[in-house]
């Protein structure tokens, strides 16, 4: 039931974003695979991860300056723990991150996003928290590779991750 109601969530938000800006013409909208490395706290139980998201991103008039939208979902495989005789299977996390921020570009193509939002875990036990999410990248012909450090503060796990988007005009 929570997992059904966070992808209504997510479908209803790019909804909305689509319907709120549709009459910008420099609006895009772009699918996301990543790569999660996991850091801190979140290493000890969790192996490298993987995700989908798609972000809709709004000019804002003639600046530099973009805003955005992005939700997906966020899996990260669980080790197992050798704790003396005891072996422990962490579970895989699940989680759906809605965040919004912006772009900024320093130079052309080169980009610095700040996204911040929640972090809602959808797996057993998982809990929702605040995410604070910087980045760095370069967009070229519609595609868009990048690096983002990801900090949720109540959970103290953090994670880079590496994202390759292709955006597509609407």
């Amino acid at each position: 039931m929570k997992l059904k109601f966070f992808l209504a969530l997510f479908f209803g938000f790019v909804f909305l974003g689509n319907l709120t800006y549709s009459q910008s013409n420099q609006k895009s909208i772009a699918p996301e695979l990543t790569l999660n490395l996991p850091i801190g706290l979140a290493s000890q139980v969790y192996n490298l991860g993987y995700g989908l998201h798609i972000q809709d991103q709004f000019p804002l008039g003639k600046s530099n300056f973009d805003f955005l939208l992005r939700s997906g979902v966020d899996i990260f495989p669980g080790k197992t723990l050798n704790a003396g005789i005891y072996t422990i299977n962490v579970a895989t996390g699940v989680a759906i991150p809605f965040l919004l921020g912006g772009r900024y570009y320093v130079a052309n193509g080169f980009h610095l996003d700040l996204e911040s939002g929640v972090f809602i875990g959808v797996s057993g036990g998982a809990s929702t928290v605040f995410d604070f999410a910087p980045a760095i990248g370069y967009s070229f012909g519609g595609f868009d590779p990048l690096v983002r450090f990801n900090t949720r503060f109540q959970s103290g796990t953090s994670s880079f991750s590496f994202g390759a988007r292709y955006q597509f005009k609407l």
